[in-house]
């Protein structure tokens, strides 16, 4: 099996949606204090046990006025092309380039659409880029569509977005690579009867998140005190979730470590993941975490989580609709068998996609080893319009 080379861009700042820094350094140094299980970004340093040789962008020190320079020409791209070009010189040096969201896939395709010949192939994955798009200006649609052109294969975390990217650019392959977590939570025994499920009072809910499309209004409109529950919401937006449950004492709003989100899973009789539409697949890292602890889970129907849980792994309520929710915390309260049933067909799922961090990049080496081969032999596993299962 022939070395591939992988250079992984990296982001250092903010993103289109306000994600946190990912940038190597700042990464290792929340690994080495506990906060990240992995030692790189998603866990990329994996794809080493499959034959290749992986190497991260670097944020070297910049003045104050080189960092706003950059900042001011994000905010008005939408990417960050200096973080780009400072690393294009080791990029030349890949085979094959991964990205994690449009930020940084798209400074590099401007780089090799207006000049700058890029000879590594670029896998492009989005992950808000698509929700945002109809918002988007005219002249950014048009640019960004232009230099997605340019990239080898078009990936996204969602069918829905796969959709919506094909029929934005057309002519590019476009593959749905299905992410996946670090296993840091403890598979539930290998059965479980449904008598171990028996209803309590209160029943405890449990949400967990910081995803800007958590719909934490509607859960806490579903059960906001009535005393039939208890709900644990687990989230750094504190501040602002704490004031949305103003006023009802059967909410409890706090910032867990990894360690009382995995309790808080392993005691919850429901994990519900409340969301507004999206298009990205919001939730899933929730959901895989809740299916490996064992309990089941109640999400909004917003379409992408469906091809990692369909209904029957998982119970699906309208968005924004707090008596479905309640009604359904309640239908699964009543009958630990469909409970049970929802747990195992979860854990299977898990099984059979690989939503572990190893199975996410084992992803992007097959797909990266195929667009070395021909880009044709990638275009015969692209999305094809259908939310039928693993397309990596």
């Amino acid at each position: 099996m022939d070395l591939i080379k992988i250079f992984v861009h990296l982001p250092v700042s903010q993103s289109l949606r306000g994600n946190l820094e990912k940038g190597l350094a700042h990464w290792q140094e929340n690994y080495l204090s506990g906060k990240h299980p992995e030692r790189t970004p998603y866990a990329y340093h994996l794809a080493e046990d499959q034959g290749c040789a992986v190497s991260f962008s670097v944020h070297p020190e910049e003045s104050g006025a080189s960092s706003l320079v950059r900042r001011i020409g994000t905010r008005l791209l939408g990417f960050d092309l200096i973080h780009a070009w400072r690393n294009s010189a080791r990029m030349m040096n890949a085979d094959v380039i991964w990205t994690h969201t449009e930020r940084e896939h798209l400074a590099i395709l401007f780089m090799r659409a207006f000049g700058r010949k890029t000879q590594p192939k670029i896998i492009a994955q989005s992950v808000w880029l698509w929700d945002l798009w109809n918002d988007l200006p005219g002249w950014r649609r048009a640019l960004y569509r232009y230099i997605m052109r340019h990239a080898d294969l078009l990936t996204t975390l969602s069918p829905v977005n796969a959709r919506i990217a094909s029929q934005a650019v057309p002519g590019v392959p476009v593959s749905v690579v299905h992410y996946g977590i670090s296993r840091n939570v403890p598979a539930p025994p290998p059965t479980l009867e449904a008598a171990a499920r028996t209803a309590r009072y209160p029943l405890r809910v449990v949400a967990v998140g910081n995803d800007v499309d958590r719909d934490w209004e509607t859960l806490i409109s579903a059960f906001g005190s009535i005393p039939d529950y208890q709900v644990d919401i687990l989230t750094p937006r504190v501040k602002l979730v704490s004031a949305l449950a103003t006023g009802h004492d059967n909410i409890f709003v706090s910032r867990a470590d990894a360690a009382g989100v995995i309790n808080a899973y392993q005691t919850a009789d429901v994990v519900v993941v409340p969301l507004r539409r999206n298009n990205h697949a919001s939730g899933i890292t929730v959901m895989i975490e809740a299916a490996l602890a064992g309990t089941p889970m109640i999400a909004s129907d917003t379409g992408g989580l469906e091809d990692y849980f369909p209904a029957g792994s998982a119970f699906y309520v309208p968005p924004g609709d707090p008596d479905a929710l309640r009604v359904a915390v309640r239908e699964l309260s009543n009958s630990p068998a469909l409970a049970n049933g929802l747990v195992a067909r979860a854990s299977e799922r898990v099984r059979t996609l690989d939503l572990s961090a190893r199975g996410y990049v084992n992803r992007h080496v097959i797909l990266s080893r195929q667009i070395l081969a021909s880009k044709e032999a990638v275009a015969t596993h692209a999305w094809d319009g259908e939310s039928s299962g693993a397309r990596s």
